[in-house]
């Protein structure tokens, strides 16, 4: 009985394994024509193309190999050989012209041909006269296509090569034994007719770009040992189904800023570059390699040359105009900048506006840059003139200090001609008569104040010092620290305030109060000194306060309760990032986590790859953030502004108790015995 068993197995197993072997042999194979090229290129379709190449130069001498287009339905036999078998045999081909039709027709087959997303790129690269620069353009152009794509040009490339010099000795041979010009005349018809079918089986052509197109071609053959032979120099990454630059040389990072078609597929590679160049060249070095390019641009055809030197003039205007401060300064690069001016002693015309404004580089200024937006100083905006549930008391105070504006402004308007001491005493003087009081003009309207001079010092940041950890030092971004330094008034006003009333029914109202600005911060878009409020009404000296926090409504408790939530520091600050996500309006951020996340882009990247490329991907990571902190730098808030009110919260810190004493304030309103009992 033992034994029948272990033969039924026996007989399971050989059965099993003898389907196993037919599944093997008689599994259709996968197509290789018609299909998309993928990173990981079957061994079998490698197996064609080289067995075609191997083919095609060993019958190269064949007339009509390429000139004779075979017809594609004459090649579906071909086709269901080639696809039928695992490694491609041509020993029973009887027509090596078939082969040759079938290997371009692969290539015509592809979804996307193996050129077309650099096809107009490389039109334009053909006019290029200059060959040091044309080899570097075609280079670059070539290593943004996906390594497979590359390796199969590159295949093909030096397959026509060896194809045209094995033309052209046979030709040579025939002249030699027969003294016969014909045959000269057919070898040279073979390998134009080559060209152009693997043109168009290659790039996206049009009958009127067709011969650049074919020059194209035979250009890159051409270069391509000196493309094998160089290191590479520029690597690329895929980002939304386009090829932008990873990591490059210097040159190469400075060319491809002339690249207009390239600018489309990235459109902040240029402010990546002008924003971040300094972490691995100078303003001189930079300005150096663009008169190097802009010299360049003379020497090509008179319609390159035009259009080729204004995009560089252009890049350098762009670039000199974001740093114009800072350049004016420099003083070596006002010397390079000199010597190239004096250079060009004749400007074209259509180059004029560009090499005028470099000369304002060497002229006086006339009227500083003013960073801040100028802003009306009339307090009633359309926010504010629509409430109709505002207090007498409150319109009084209001229109006292509109009144007071007026007479400050009516004042400075007639009295141009006084002593300047005197008008700034006068102001003063009236600006000390109103007595601003907080809860009377209601959080909303302190809100909005707080709003505008947050954004007024949030625009006043310019993006160099949040580079280069520059926020960490004061005296490398003084405009940073004043509005860190009045995020933290924010917050020790809010606790001193609460500190500062002894009675229990006023502690209580103070602190809903600035529960309600917090939540009046956040609705108006400032995040930043929301936050800051509600630091302040976390701080243990105010927390303890157990007998003033039992008095809350239920509805400023779930207020409160929501913003501890929305600026919760778990999950790095998640459902504060998730919030601002979402919100497509004006908004001031809050300030502190711009430098963390830059300093995890700074200290978790290398400025340079490790065969010593220049790191864009972290540069680029780097104006990512700086182009979101750009974003939240605009004038967009409509409400308008109440100096006294402004003025009064510019300089709240003149009265408040000092952080040190907080605790000891606290204890003395509520003391631990009375809390417990």
């Amino acid at each position: 009985m033992g034994n029948c068993k272990q033969i039924k197995r026996s007989l399971t197993g050989s059965i099993l394994l003898k389907k196993q072997i037919s599944q093997i042999f008689f599994k259709k194979l996968e197509s290789i024509f018609g299909i998309a090229l993928a990173e990981d290129t079957s061994d079998r379709l490698m197996d064609y193309l080289n067995k075609s190449i191997d083919y095609l130069l060993d019958h190269s001498v064949i007339e009509g190999l390429f000139s004779i287009e075979i017809e594609e339905s004459k090649l579906k036999s071909t086709i269901e050989s080639i696809e039928s078998t695992l490694i491609t045999d041509f020993s029973l081909t009887t027509d090596p012209c078939y082969v040759a039709s079938t290997f371009i027709l692969y290539f015509s087959k592809l979804p996307n041909l193996l050129l077309s997303k650099i096809s107009s790129q490389l039109i334009h690269s053909v006019e290029i006269s200059h060959e040091e620069y044309r080899i570097n353009v075609i280079r670059s152009l070539l290593y943004s296509l996906p390594l497979q794509n590359r390796n199969i040009l590159k295949m093909v490339l030096h397959f026509l090569k060896k194809f045209s010099l094995a033309c052209n000795n046979n030709n040579e041979n025939n002249n030699n034994n027969n003294n016969n010009n014909n045959n000269n005349n057919t070898e040279d018809i073979e390998v134009q007719s080559a060209y152009n079918r693997f043109t168009k089986a290659f790039m996206s052509t049009t009958p009127g770009n067709f011969e650049l197109s074919c020059k194209a071609i035979r250009l890159m053959v051409m270069d391509i040992d000196e493309f094998d032979k160089l290191p590479q120099d520029i690597q690329y990454m895929v980002k939304d189904g386009e090829s932008i630059v990873k990591a490059a040389t210097f040159d190469r990072l400075v060319e491809k800023l002339f690249d207009l078609s390239y600018g489309f597929k990235d459109p902040d590679y240029n402010y990546t570059v002008f924003h971040t160049y300094d972490y691995y060249t100078t303003s001189v070095e930079l300005l150096g390699k663009i008169v190097h390019y802009y010299r360049i641009a003379c020497t090509l055809t008179t319609k390159l040359q035009m259009e080729v030197s204004i995009t560089i003039l252009s890049v350098a205007m762009f670039w000199m105009k974001i740093h114009h401060n800072h350049l004016m300064t420099d003083l070596q690069f006002l010397q390079k900048l000199k010597i190239f001016l004096d250079s060009v002693p004749q400007v074209p015309p259509t180059q004029v506006t560009y090499f005028t404004y470099f000369q304002t580089f060497f002229k006086p200024v006339i009227e500083p840059l003013k960073p801040l937006y100028e802003r009306g100083n009339s307090f009633l905006g359309p926010n504010l003139t629509q409430s109709s549930g505002t207090s007498k008391k409150k319109n009084q105070l209001i229109e006292k200090m509109m009144i007071n504006n007026n007479n400050n402004n009516n004042n400075n308007n007639n009295n141009n001609n006084n002593n300047n001491n005197n008008n700034v005493n006068s102001n003063n003087n009236n600006n000390n008569n109103i007595d601003i009081d907080i809860f009377n003009i209601g959080s909303n309207i302190i809100a909005q104040q707080i709003t505008i001079i947050d954004n007024e010092m949030l625009m006043a940041i310019p993006p160099s010092q949040f580079l280069h950890k520059s926020f960490s030092k004061e005296s490398k971004s003084p405009q940073f620290h004043d509005m860190v330094s009045k995020f933290n008034e924010w917050a020790r006003w809010t606790s001193s305030e609460i500190l500062s009333k002894e009675k229990l029914v006023e502690r209580v109202v103070t602190l809903s109060f600035f529960i309600d600005l917090a939540k009046n911060c956040v609705e108006l878009g400032n995040y930043n000194a929301a936050n800051a409020i509600v630091g302040g009404l976390n701080h243990s000296s105010i927390s303890r306060l157990k007998l003033t926090w039992e008095r809350l409504s239920t509805k400023v408790t779930q207020d409160y309760d929501r913003l501890l939530s929305l600026f919760d520091l778990s999950m790095n600050y998640k459902n504060y990032r998730d919030e601002i996500k979402s919100t497509k309006a004006k908004i001031i951020p809050y300030l502190g986590l711009f430098p963390k996340d830059l300093i995890a882009i700074e200290e978790g990247n290398d400025n340079f790859t490790n065969n010593n490329l220049i790191n864009t991907e972290k540069f680029r990571l780097l104006y990512q953030t700086i182009k979101k902190i750009q974003s939240y730098q605009q004038p967009l808030f409509t409400f308008k502004t109440s100096e006294p009110i402004k003025q009064y919260l510019k300089n709240i810190s003149n009265g408040l108790s000092e952080e040190k004493d907080f605790h000891s304030i606290s204890h003395k309103l509520e003391p631990r015995q009375q809390q417990t009992q």
